[in-house]
């Protein structure tokens, strides 16, 4: 263990890092949007404000290095829980829509230069053993890569209307329970610390079941 902590040191130390900025920022964002003048002029923006909120959403799924953690924010501290939650399934829905029709019709390529030449081995590894099982399990417990199962799926032979399907009923119970949490969370700095440090730890070991299933698949093959 501690080998395996010193050589990620470097790793563990940005992570922490980002934590502890994301929380922050979240914090200082969720408490300015809710005092009562912003409150004002949100309820003001009409049906603008969440459209907007959804919309940066959708754009940091498309373009995956992009932070989408101010969108969620905005939508939760702007618009409460129920709202908040609308917004993020509605927006979900539409960037997965977005993500798998860029990978089906303009290919890997694209997909590289939108989630990030870093993201595409992992990207690869999903769309060489996806099937409807691991979709899923990945709608599931996958939720801190939702943009890069989407681009997988596109690269895949699964249709339109099964991974449609698939997403738009699996996300509704795991995403209202992120929802919950992160809508709990912004209530002080060391509970979103939390809230960001337990996404990390899910999408590593949703990651690490993926490399698992993958290698299974391998061996599979050469027997």
């Amino acid at each position: 263990m501690k080998k395996l902590l010193k050589e990620n040191k470097k790793e563990l130390v940005k992570l922490l890092a980002t934590i502890i900025v994301l929380s922050i920022i979240s914090i200082l964002l969720s408490r300015w949007l809710r005092t009562d003048v912003m409150q004002e002029k949100i309820l003001q923006t009409g049906i603008w404000g969440p459209v907007i909120a959804g919309l940066y959403i959708v754009f940091s799924h498309v373009f995956a290095p992009v932070a989408g953690t101010p969108g969620v924010v905005v939508a939760f501290a702007g618009f409460g829980l129920f709202k908040g939650w609308l917004i993020l399934y509605i927006a979900s829905l539409l960037s997965a829509t977005i993500n798998f029709y860029i990978a089906r019709k303009l290919g890997r390529n694209w997909v590289i230069k939108l989630a990030g030449r870093d993201s595409i081995d992992k990207i690869d590894k999903f769309t060489e053993i996806m099937g409807t099982k691991l979709l899923i399990i990945a709608r599931i417990f996958g939720m801190p890569m939702f943009e890069f199962i989407s681009y997988a799926v596109g690269l895949s032979n699964i249709s339109f209307e099964k991974y449609f399907l698939i997403t738009s009923t699996i996300i509704i119970i795991p995403g209202y329970i992120f929802s919950v949490l992160i809508n709990n969370s912004l209530e002080s700095a060391s509970s979103l610390a939390l809230f960001f440090l337990g996404m990390f730890v899910l999408g590593a070991l949703f990651s690490w079941y993926i490399v698992r299933e993958y290698l299974k698949f391998k061996t599979s093959r050469k027997a």
